[in-house]
């Protein structure tokens, strides 16, 4: 049966003290050979069924997968200490890296998968993009999440709304409706129960609901940055129009006192209680009520991304499916590892991961096959209608890789905005996202300069594609 172990501080602290142990292992451990698989990753909802996969292949390869597991920033430590001292895992993943796939791919991080042909075929056009997970024409990576991963659709529970006199299966769909249905729950419930729950401690994570409801609202482009002109655009007015949305909500108190400073969650949990009636989120929320709140389940309803004026169908836009799973160069089990990561490439274990309704399955239409909740499939049909893939500068530059990894953050950054908007703190919204528009495009002019003394050439031009159209996928066009 394939082992288990989870990072811990002391182990990292022995690692770098020069014992050249993996972190999760113990120090007299091997890390490799002929007579088993190591494999490390941090990725804590499909683990079960990882373990499932790993203990069916053992029974039929007759060899052992070592698996270890960590927390993001605990792997990223752990690999960099694997690889300075030459003991890398046959199989990994890249949480807690900071560097893109393309400059591990340069430093000699990975092997080309030796996948079979039905594997390869299997996976769709987004999954075997040029500098995301493939590289020199060969296939390097396997991803098992859809990136068609919708972050701002409107979960609510059947039993709070009909409390309330509404009709549980017609959801909001515009900033008004759902200003009305918040006043009629805190109204028919003398203010027991709030209208929306939001999660603004996770700010990151509301960033992307923010991201996906501007789109809604009619921007044409991914945070902040307009994939026609490639000029950063928060202070554009869907963004405007978003926030002074939201910011109402907390004006017209039918926000949860208190929720701005929720992650999510606690957030998922505390709405999931009947604190509010509403919460605004990704389309796997279905899998943390399964999980944390299994007796409201039933009750669990979705709608979709809510739109300023009635009958504007939702459109949306994410970045590539990365990759998930890599292959070290140094493994001398990569025939081996090829043959492992067949199995992972089957209907069946897609089928099998989307019934764990978490991050939505690569192949979307396996939700069909899948036993979830009616709210989970709602969403993930949406997922497949309404979210498109947008333009990827580095796949037609590979220079904008090195821009990337030269460029600083900015400070305040659009999250830090939104905090300071909801505490108070800003006051004049479309002055700070100006600002914040001028210091992101004069941080890039200098990371572009950075990465031209570096040999790697690039222009704002790069993030430009005037060729892109609205409500399809951009994903083999190169510009």
């Amino acid at each position: 049966m394939p082992s288990r172990s989870i990072v811990t501080r002391r182990s990292l602290l022995a690692a770098s003290a020069g014992l050249f142990a993996l972190a999760g292992c113990s120090q007299s451990e091997p890390t490799g050979g002929a007579d088993k698989i190591t494999w490390r990753d941090h990725l804590m909802a499909p683990r079960p069924l990882s373990m499932e996969m790993f203990e069916a292949f053992t029974s039929s390869a007759g060899m052992q997968v070592e698996y270890s597991d960590y927390d993001a920033p605990g792997l990223g430590q752990a690999l960099q200490l694997a690889k300075q001292s030459g003991q890398m895992p046959d199989v990994f993943a890249l949480g807690g890296l900071e560097l893109p796939a393309a400059t591990l791919f340069e430093q000699g991080w990975f092997a080309a998968l030796p996948l079979s042909d039905a594997s390869v075929d299997l996976l769709p056009e987004e999954a075997k993009l040029p500098g995301i997970t493939a590289f020199d024409g060969a296939q390097y990576s396997l991803p098992i999440f859809s990136a068609r991963d919708g972050n701002a659709y409107t979960w609510y529970l059947s039993s709070t709304v009909e409390e309330a006199g509404l009709d549980p299966d017609s959801p909001p769909e515009t900033y008004d409706e759902f200003r009305q249905a918040c006043r009629a729950v805190v109204q028919s419930s003398g203010g027991s129960v709030q209208g929306w729950m939001a999660k603004l401690g996770a700010i990151d994570h509301m960033g992307s609901n923010i991201n996906n409801l501007v789109q809604a609202a009619g921007f044409q482009g991914a945070n902040g940055l307009d994939y026609r002109t490639g000029e950063f655009s928060f202070a554009s007015d869907p963004y405007l129009t978003v926030l002074e949305f939201l910011l109402s909500l907390k004006q017209d108190q039918l926000m949860l006192p208190g929720s701005v400073q929720l992650k999510d969650s606690p957030a998922i949990t505390r709405w999931a209680a009947g604190e509010a009636a509403f919460h605004i989120n990704d389309s796997h929320v279905a899998g943390v009520v399964k999980n944390q709140a299994e007796e409201v389940a039933g009750e669990l309803r979705v709608g979709n991304v809510l739109v300023p004026d009635k009958g504007t169908p939702p459109q949306m836009y994410c970045n590539a499916t990365g990759g998930m799973f890599w292959l070290s160069q140094e493994s001398e089990n990569q025939d081996a590892v090829g043959q492992l990561l067949d199995t992972f490439c089957t209907e069946d274990y897609f089928v099998r991961l989307a019934a764990m309704m978490g991050r939505p399955p690569l192949l979307l239409d396996a939700v069909k096959s899948a036993e979830v909740l009616p709210a989970y499939a709602q969403a993930q049909d949406w997922n497949a209608q309404q979210v498109h893939l947008g333009p990827i500068p580095s796949v037609r530059n590979p220079a904008v890789v090195t821009v990337s990894s030269q460029t600083r953050p900015v400070q305040p950054d659009f999250g830090d905005i939104v905090e300071g908007l909801f505490s108070g703190q800003i006051t004049d919204a479309r002055r700070a996202l100006t600002e914040l528009d001028s210091a992101l495009s004069t941080e890039r002019d200098r990371a572009i300069e950075a990465a031209a003394q570096k040999g790697a050439v690039a222009s704002v031009e790069d993030w430009s594609f005037i060729d892109w159209q609205p409500g399809a996928d951009y994903t083999t066009q190169t510009g």
